[in-house]
């Protein structure tokens, strides 16, 4: 009986140490691994998600994280004018605030995306470079980040654009005259073609081709967005009023086959799919529909964002910004002079002294308004945009 009851309390502790380091686990990946790049006092430093400084605020200048290295300024001059700097050179650090690549400097701040980063080398001359720090090719007029293995490229002397492989050979080579190409997204790319030889932007169309250059949905729209969630936003007309001011009218929601979705022609404007929802304006006021075109928050707000993690903004009736779940309710009584989309459960919001904070999806403030600028939270390891707020 002994022998059980020493058994049993064995395997509870056991038990209880696995789902304690389990819990820490959890905690950790989606929490304390995340760092944000504040500025304060003039200075940017790194932040976790207490609001402890992982880096101290020392650098003139300071980009997000991306695959594990962000980039900094060295010995640039300050400039209050323009919020920024003049002179010095850009290196790359780790998390633990380590110099990469044996201390080698960069022109201009970069970042790098799925293990590559477009550079600035010199006038009309765009390079990109490996993360072991070596420039694999340049000689380009610009550049994009890689996507699907492919990065978009122009070559302006040449009258070339395309996509180019991770070697900087073109796999998808065109005349620039005649057919422009978008970056990829969710394994296609936005084309823009000549139908004829005229001058005009009403001889050009959008169509979609993949990664092989095969059109997949042929060129026949005025506009049209990137595929997002499966979705892409097409227009097929548009106005011109008094003033020629550019009106687009004839909304539609189209598929991966190009198969019309959502008839969304009777709204004025709307944004691409996120979570599940579209931003919709009729009549000077936004709300939301699904993906099959119901409209699941009333058409009411001034002005509305995009729903990440779960939640969006929109302006209040005292021009504050507040969050709505996607019930359409309130998701919380909070309101702010300004705040961000949520991304990786934190928002961005100036407090009543005109300085940066952090607060989480219940609308409690986490970290206290002091940054005169902020980035996202972002897992430092992955691929990040930087996205700074000038609140």
């Amino acid at each position: 009986m002994k022998t059980t009851i020493y058994l049993l309390l064995f395997l509870f502790f056991l038990t209880a140490n696995c789902n304690k380091g389990q819990e820490n686990k959890i905690e950790s990946d989606s929490d304390i691994d995340l760092i944000a790049m504040v500025k304060l006092n003039g200075k940017y430093g790194y932040i976790n998600t207490n609001g402890e400084f992982v880096i101290e605020p020392k650098y003139k200048l300071a980009r997000s994280f991306s695959n594990g290295l962000a980039s900094v300024n060295i010995n640039g001059m300050k400039v209050d004018a323009i919020s920024g700097v003049i002179g010095g050179s850009y290196a790359f650090i780790d998390v633990n605030d380590k110099i990469a690549f044996n201390g080698k400097t960069f022109n201009e701040p970069m970042y790098f995306f799925n293990e590559y980063s477009k550079a600035f080398i010199s006038n009309y001359n765009f390079g990109y470079f490996n993360k072991k720090g070596d420039l694999v090719k340049d000689k380009f007029s610009f550049l994009f980040d890689f996507n699907n293995g492919l990065a978009k490229a122009i070559k302006n002397e040449e009258h070339k654009n395309g996509f180019i492989d991770y070697d900087g050979n073109w796999v998808l080579q065109y005349e620039i005259e005649n057919f422009r190409v978008e970056d990829f997204s969710e394994g296609l790319a936005k084309v823009f073609v000549r139908e004829s030889t005229g001058k005009y932007s009403s001889d050009w169309k959008w169509g979609y081709i993949n990664k092989t250059g095969d059109f997949v949905i042929e060129p026949k729209y005025k506009e049209c967005s990137n595929f997002k969630e499966g979705l892409a936003i097409v227009q097929e007309k548009t106005k011109f009023n008094v003033g020629y001011k550019k009106e687009i009218h004839g909304y539609k929601v189209i598929n991966k086959l190009g198969e019309v979705i959502i008839d969304a022609t009777s709204y004025d404007d709307i944004y691409s799919f996120s979570e599940g929802l579209a931003a919709v304006k009729k009549n000077d006021k936004w709300g939301f529909i699904d993906n099959k075109g119901q409209e699941i928050i009333e058409l009411k707000y001034d002005d509305v964002g995009t729903f990440k993690n779960g939640l969006a903004t929109y302006r209040t009736e005292k021009n504050k910004i507040g969050f709505l779940l996607k019930s359409g309710k309130k998701a919380f009584d909070t309101e702010f002079d300004n705040a961000t989309n949520f991304e990786n459960g934190y928002s961005i919001f100036k407090g009543n002294n005109g300085k940066l904070g952090f607060i989480n999806t219940k609308g409690q403030v986490v970290i206290e308004p002091k940054y005169d600028r902020a980035g996202n939270f972002v897992n430092p390891n992955e691929n990040n945009i930087d996205k700074t707020a000038n609140l």
